[in-house]
């Protein structure tokens, strides 16, 4: 099995809202701040490597920490991982 990894910070990638129809609307998810060296990286694969199933993959985060979807915390996101097998 091929993997590609896509990964991204949640804080990084955010729908923009600004287009609904009652300017006030609060909505939750949005922009939080983080580190301007900070940096996520998969530790234990490098781009085309070839595994087999079962996989683990290690993720590495510095300079932010994590936190589940829908937390706004400053210095926080989440991950995402799409497997193209």
């Amino acid at each position: 099995m091929r993997l590609h990894t896509i990964f991204s910070i949640a804080v990084l990638c955010t729908v923009p809202m600004a287009a609904l129809a009652d300017g006030n609307t609060h909505m939750t998810g949005g922009h939080t701040p983080s580190a301007e060296a900070a940096r996520v990286y998969i530790a234990n694969l490098a781009d085309g490597d070839t595994v087999t199933s079962p996989v683990t993959v290690v993720f590495g985060l510095q300079g932010m920490g994590v936190a589940p979807a829908g937390v706004e915390r400053d210095h926080t996101g989440h991950h995402h991982l799409l497997i193209d097998r």
